[in-house]
């Protein structure tokens, strides 16, 4: 039988980066002329989840732009009808 893996969407590209950052890269989707990332629903997740938004997290200030600036350009040519970026 085959597994279904739940997803979730998330519209933050502040937190899509930091995903990024930490290893935990998107697949992106446009939705209703927004794209989402869509992670899968995985502990992992999870933890990156409550260390972005609940604790202070030390990381190179450099290297979250430097994912930003890809994240955002991923967004970009998706949104430009390129299709789904996985």
């Amino acid at each position: 039988m085959n597994q279904v893996t739940k997803t979730i969407p998330i519209s933050d590209s502040y937190f899509a980066a930091y995903a990024a950052l930490h290893d935990v890269t998107p697949q992106l989707k446009k939705i209703n002329n927004r794209v989402s990332f869509i992670f899968p629903a995985t502990d992992k997740f999870y933890e990156l989840v409550k260390s972005f938004y609940e604790t202070q997290d030390h990381f190179s200030l450099t290297d979250y732009i430097d994912a930003l600036k890809k994240i955002k350009s991923l967004m970009y040519a998706v949104r430009e009808g390129n299709g789904n970026h996985e």
